[in-house]
């Protein structure tokens, strides 16, 4: 049964992350979204923030939406971890937001 309340729509985009863990300080990674809805969206990486880490989410939309400079920034929680298989990466985890802002590059 589904139990999302958005409409997920597959994109594959560049997506890179930031969160903060005790004792050792800001982390960073990279990967590509596999799909994205209003209030969630799954990374395909093989560097993931702990189940219930907050990240700080930047997702380049730009040609996917027509515009190379709109950008995606949010602040989510990871809610899943998955070992996955994609060409590039092993792993990715999903995140739920409740909010998020679209920018220009040029911002």
């Amino acid at each position: 049964m589904e139990r999302r309340l958005d409409r997920r729509f597959h994109m594959s985009v560049p997506a890179y992350f930031m969160w903060k863990t005790p004792g050792a300080g800001e982390q960073t990674g990279t990967g590509t979204t596999r799909d994205i809805s209003l209030r969630g969206a799954f990374v395909f990486t093989d560097r993931c923030p702990p189940r219930g880490t907050l990240v700080q989410l930047k997702v380049l939309l730009g040609p996917e939406l027509g515009d190379p400079g709109l950008v995606m920034k949010a602040k989510a929680r990871v809610v899943r971890v998955e070992r996955v298989s994609s060409s590039e990466f092993s792993n990715g985890f999903a995140v739920f937001t409740k909010k998020y802002v679209l920018e220009s590059r040029s911002d």
